[in-house]
This record gives structure tokens, sequence and C-alpha cells, in this order.
């Protein structure tokens, strides 16, 4: 998808000034970068060093293991704090490394001299070696961890291993060079990737201990790089790299594809993140990391990496992705955080708490039961660094004024006449905080203008953003932008073919160069950009737009933020 140029890079917001435009929202998740190394703009936390030619990466308790092919080593990183432990010899060219379901061991798979190195991760030493013969590759554990399956690849084998005496015996799996695989959620089966030309996934039968050519897998002619399964093994993901790049999602019981995802660059691997609502796939030729949504099986963003991706593993909620070329492993990924409360006004309160831990001197109450007049006052809120809160019309709620208490301002605003906030609820904050000012109108679009001409009293801005009072979204999603910038919203009846001779005095103050009309003519109506083009002819008149809320939303974003460390995700349906 092509976006707009932007029309200046705009500097990134603090959170407090982009939360305090979405407290109409009943759920808001925040990304922050709490433990995490470097984080910056494309959603990388750093990188580390490894041995020579990083291939593998697994997850045993609080540390990772990764396989380094050419130094016949294995790196250990503490995840807590992402730093590099000690580094474990192995065998020659361990190309996979597995984790036993308990962490106890992991074992890494040395192709270059058809052994396994068992690692105890309680000391990070060799406790044992295997010779497996031919080239292993990967090895999946029942979830008793009482068997082993290796997939040896020179061998066409599957080999069956007691983990308590480690003795084996192969089982031939064709002339299929099977590399990667998942055992199937009742364990009968193993679904993997194989080579030699085969470019299909196959099924193991393990009652029969043998390939099972009569499964219909679906996914020929293509090449599968990987395979995994979400979180309760109700659905295979495979990574298929051939032409064209793609995620095949498959019923596992049925073998029917649910749904073919196209990614852009050719994939190698993928991981699905902690909480499962994001699946990763490397994208590595074009040295990215693409986000597909679990729900909607959509690409929904792409992380930059600094090298060729290769394989990726979920650690900590973080995703840790092996950079071949560089020698590094690459930490990418976002940490997620839910704001909420059993209703509005305690979602209000727990933004407000994460915004504004220490406090703040600037508190905006409006109304919690209609959007226009928290519409107009979030951006003046993000001017101030204020807190916006919302009420009932007629009584302030409890967690409300223990908020306040808490925030300790020395102004409080009122948004909107006393139909909207009545004289009681003012009455309430004036026992808080004697300077309580009221800011208000007779209509929606006068008492925004009342704000405006308040915070804004004397002084000119880069940019005004003009969206429609007659419904909540184009107005939220502009709101969060301007707040981060300290620019107003001017909210207008978007029906209408023109704005009132005191909108465009109110503009005329404000002196921007640049108006920028959310949303489309069925919300501001071609007439209003007519009307603002020859009222202001030195400004930049233009129309951020999409076909819906949401891609308004995102027409919005992508503008002012071509890339940015955080995100803020509201429902655009209340």
């Amino acid at each position: 998808m092509s976006h707009p140029t932007p029309r200046r890079l705009r500097s990134r917001t603090t959170l407090a000034a982009l939360l305090s435009t979405t407290l109409l929202a009943g759920v808001i998740t925040a990304a922050g970068t709490a433990h995490a190394p470097d984080a910056d703009a494309h959603g990388s936390y750093g990188t580390l060093p490894t041995g020579d030619g990083p291939y593998d990466i697994t997850i045993a308790g609080d540390f990772a293991y990764v396989g380094n092919r050419y130094s016949a080593n294995v790196t250990v990183i503490d995840t807590t704090d992402w730093s590099v432990v000690t580094t474990v010899a192995v065998g020659n060219e361990p190309y996979n490394v597995n984790a036993s379901p308990d962490g106890s061991e992991v074992w890494a798979s040395n192709a270059g001299d058809g052994t396994i190195s068992i690692i105890d991760t309680a000391t990070n030493t060799v406790s044992s070696t295997l010779t497996m013969g031919g080239a292993p590759r990967d090895v999946l554990f029942t979830n008793d961890g009482a068997t082993a399956y290796v997939l040896n690849s020179s061998l066409d084998e599957v080999q069956i291993v007691n983990t308590t005496t480690h003795a084996f015996t192969g089982y031939d799996a064709g002339s299929t060079f099977p590399f990667l695989g998942v055992l199937s959620a009742d364990e009968s089966s193993i679904f993997m990737t194989v080579g030699a030309g085969v470019n299909r996934l196959i099924r193991f039968d393990l009652v029969d201990l043998a390939i099972d050519y009569d499964s219909t897998l679906g996914i020929t002619g293509t090449a599968p790089k990987d395979v995994v399964h979400n979180s309760d093994q109700s659905q295979l993901w495979v990574l298929l790299g051939g032409t064209p790049n793609s995620v095949a999602v498959m019923n596992p019981t049925s073998t029917a594809v649910i749904a073919t995802i196209p990614l852009e660059g050719t994939t190698s691997g993928g991981v699905f993140s902690e909480s499962g609502d994001i699946f990763y796939a490397t994208e590595y030729d074009l040295d990215r990391v693409a986000m597909i949504d679990t729900a909607t099986y959509e690409v929904i963003g792409h992380i930059a990496t600094v090298n060729d991706a290769t394989r990726l593993v979920a650690a900590s909620g973080d995703v840790a992705v092996t950079i071949q070329n560089g020698d590094v492993v690459e930490i990418l990924g976002f940490e997620q955080e839910r704001l909420a409360g059993t209703n509005r006004f305690e979602t209000a309160v727990a933004v407000s708490q994460k915004a504004f831990p220490s406090g703040t001197s600037t508190v905006f109450v409006a109304n919690g039961l209609n959007f226009p007049d928290a519409l107009a006052a979030g951006p003046a809120a993000g001017k101030l660094g204020g807190s916006l809160l919302l009420t009932n019309p007629t009584s302030l709620p409890d967690v409300v004024r223990d908020e306040i208490v808490r925030l300790n301002p020395s102004t409080i605003y009122v948004i909107g006449g006393t139909g909207a906030v009545s004289a009681s609820v003012e009455t309430a904050l004036e026992a808080i905080q004697p300077n309580v000012i009221r800011l208000a109108g007779t209509s929606r679009y006068l008492t925004g203008a009342a704000i405006v001409e308040e915070v804004w009293n004397g002084i000119t801005v880069p940019e005004v953003f003009i969206a429609t009072g007659r419904n909540y979204p184009d107005a939220l999603s502009a709101g969060a932008v301007a707040a981060g910038e300290g620019n107003p919203v001017i909210l207008v009846d978007g029906n209408l073919s023109t704005v009132p001779a005191s909108t465009i005095a109110l503009i005329t103050e404000l002196a921007p160069t640049q108006i920028t009309i959310a949303g489309g003519t069925g919300v501001v109506s071609a007439g209003i950009m007519s009307q603002l083009t020859s009222q202001f002819p030195s400004a930049d008149v233009r129309r951020l737009a999409g076909s819906n809320r949401y891609e308004t939303s995102t027409a919005i974003n992508v503008d002012a933020y071509p890339t940015n460390n955080g995100a803020i995700f509201a429902t655009g349906s209340g």
C-alpha cells in the first residue's frame, strides 16, 4: 500500500499528549519499552553479538539459546535484561536448537557431525552428546518430555529418542529431506517441511511410523520453509518461501487451507507473539519482519531489521530475530499494556494515572455521556500537558473525584454549559480546587471555539485541523496528532456548505500555514474545503481521508508519523 508523502516529519509525541485525546475509548492499548534496550522507531530493541552464523534460537525459562552454525557453539542470553551470559561449545554446525518442555535441557542439532549436544540449562554445560548420524535438524518433544522426535535431513528419517536413556530408532521418511516440523495436538502426527524438490508439507504418521502419502495437505508447488502452530494447536501456519511468498493457515485435522496471507518478501521463519494476537514472519530479502493480525489474517505493519532476518522466536512478549550476516541477534517487537476500567469514567482515570503518575497542574472535565466537548478539549489538554477526565452530567463519580485529588491541579477547566456539566458538578470540583474555569458556548461548535480562544489566546500555530462535530471518529484521530504538536482541532457542522464567520475569524487569529480537513466529503463538505481554500490563499488546505473511519484514521497517522516508538489503539465503534 502506498502512503502520501508527509508534508513535514512531526516530532514524536508524549504519551500524555496522545492519551489526552483518547478518553472516549472503551479499551486503550499503550505501547512501551520498559525493559528493552535501545528502543527506536522501528520496533527494534537493539542487537546482541553471537557466534559466527547464528541460525536458530530457542527459549528455556528466562534464557535464550542461539545456535551458531559456523563457530560450533551456542550463545546464551538473559532475556530479563537482554545481556549475553556465556557461550557453550557444541558439535559441528549446530543448525537447530530446541528446549525441552520443562526448560531443563536445550538440544543443539549438529548437522555437520551428526550429533546432538544436550545442554544442561542449570549449568550451561553439555551434559550428553548423542551420535545420530546424518544431519539432525529439528527436535520435537512430547508434552511430557519423555520422547523426542529428531528430523534427520540427510538420512531421510524421523528418529524417535527416549529422553531418559537416549536410545533411539530411526524410521524411513521417504526421500523427503525433512527439516522443520511440529507435533499434532494429539501427538499422533508430525507436520514437517521437506526439501529435495518435494515442495510440500508432509504428514508423518506416528502410529504407522511412515509418511502418509494419502494426506492432501494442499501446499504444493511452493517451498515450505517453516511450520508452527498457534497456542491451542487449532491451526498450522506454514511459511511459504516460493512464488508467491505467503503464509498458509491450515486446519491440522482436515488439512484445509483457512487463509492465504501474501507477503512481499521471501520468508524463512515465523512465530506468534506471547499474546497470540500477532504473527511475525521474516522477509529476509527486504530486511524486515511482517506483522500479521491473527484474527483478520492481514499484514498490519512491518519492523525493519539491521540485516537479513533468518529465524525468530517469541521471548517475554518480544520477538528475537537472528541476523545471519551480521553475527548478531536483534530483538524486535512491541510491549502491550491495556488501560481500562469497568466503565468509561474508570478508563479515563486509568489513562490519567498512566500519563500523569506525579500529578499535573491542569485538569479538563467534560461530559462523558456525549462526545463533542471531550473531543474539543483533548487537543487543549495536550497543549497544556493536562489530564482529561469524564463525568456524569449531574454528578461527579467518586473515582473521578479521587483522581483529581491525586493529580492536585492548580486549574480545573469545566467544558460545556450547565446542560453538559451541571452547576452541582462544578461546585463539587470547587471543593477540590477553587480555581475552576468554565469554557462554554451555546452549541458544541461555540464551546469548541471557546476552548481554542482560551488555550491558544494570542498564539499562532502551524496547523489547524477541521473535523465534523456530528460524529466522533475523525476528530478523535485528528485530536491525537494535533495534541502531539500543540495544535487545535476546530469542530464544524460538516453537512453545511460553509463555516460561519466566527470560525473564519478564529482561524485567522491562529494564522496556520496548513489547514487539514479530517475525513471525506461525506463528513466535511466540498463546499467547506472550497471556502477555506478561498479564504486562506496563503495556507495549504488539504484533506486526509479514507473510505471509512478506520482508513481516515490510518491516513491521518501515516501522514503524521511515518515511524514512531509507540501507538494508542482505541475502539472506533463506541
